[in-house]
């Protein structure tokens, strides 16, 4: 099976039943909610942070 390979300074932390995609190890940019629905599908709900400056 073959890893993502996702570009440099970028990185994935799985936080429940979120994955949360970072710049720089600590900038939140975006990510992906995961859920359930009542008829047993797997719904995915992307989001993107605002950015802060």
């Amino acid at each position: 099976m073959n890893k993502l390979q996702l570009p440099p300074g970028i990185s994935v932390k799985r936080r429940g039943n979120a994955y949360a995609i970072f710049r720089n190890e600590y900038e939140e940019i975006g990510g992906v909610v995961v859920r359930g629905t009542s008829l047993g599908d797997t719904q995915l709900q992307p989001y993107v942070e605002e950015p802060q400056e």
